[in-house]
């Protein structure tokens, strides 16, 4: 067996390497708002960041089985779009 297949193919495996990737641009991304002196780039580079950290929350999540998605008696997706008629907010 080849030794990366265990990894490679390991989706928890897969999810922590892309976790670690978010977390480098979380922490460039506010080096930058501090280097930049624009305000508009900052806001950019602010918002990366809070989109960012969401989504390593979302990985981490994942990798640790917490969270509203691992809960026994979560909804799905069809039941909350069941609950509201489908119709958008």
């Amino acid at each position: 067996m080849n030794p990366k297949e265990g990894t490679e193919k390991n989706p928890d495996y897969q999810a922590n390497q892309i976790r670690i990737k978010i977390q480098e641009l979380i922490k460039r991304s506010r080096e930058a708002v501090n280097e930049i002196n624009k305000p508009k780039a900052q806001a950019l580079f602010e918002t990366t960041v809070e989109i960012l950290s969401g989504l390593a929350t979302a990985y981490g999540h994942y990798q640790e089985r917490t969270g509203p998605a691992w809960k026994e008696n979560s909804e799905t997706t069809e039941e909350i779009g069941a609950a509201t008629d489908g119709a958008p907010d």
